[in-house]
């Protein structure tokens, strides 16, 4: 996803999930929580995803409390929600523009008979 996302727009901010692999320069897979906890609270570094795309990105990192991580977590899913429903809102247009004037028909598809084992 991430690969795709960086061809199209060029850069990207998002949550890491945890089982998305992560590589440092030496393409060693890192152990991230146990990475992390040797680290600082914050950490601008630059590291590999994937297994198989090694898609090179910048990995930062600022240890927040679970509180804050949550209602920013929620904002984002909130913000997520409403860019989805802008989406459906702009498809749904413009599906009713194209098919303006004419009827929508409904056509059977042809599937097989279950057939008797005897």
């Amino acid at each position: 996803m991430f690969a795709a996302y960086a061809q199209q727009v060029g850069y990207f901010l998002s949550r890491l999930e945890a089982a998305t692999a992560v590589f440092d320069s030496e393409e060693q897979r890192l152990d991230l929580p146990t990475f992390l906890q040797a680290r600082g609270p914050q950490m601008d570094l630059p590291v590999e995803l994937g297994v198989h795309h090694h898609l090179p990105v910048r990995l930062l990192v600022v240890r927040v409390s679970a509180e804050l991580a949550n209602e920013w977590h929620w904002e984002l899913v909130g913000q997520y929600l409403r860019h989805l429903a802008e989406i459906w809102a702009v498809s749904r247009a413009k599906k009713q523009e194209d098919s303006a004037g004419t009827e929508e028909t409904l056509s059977p598809i042809g599937c097989p008979r279950k057939q008797s084992l005897s």
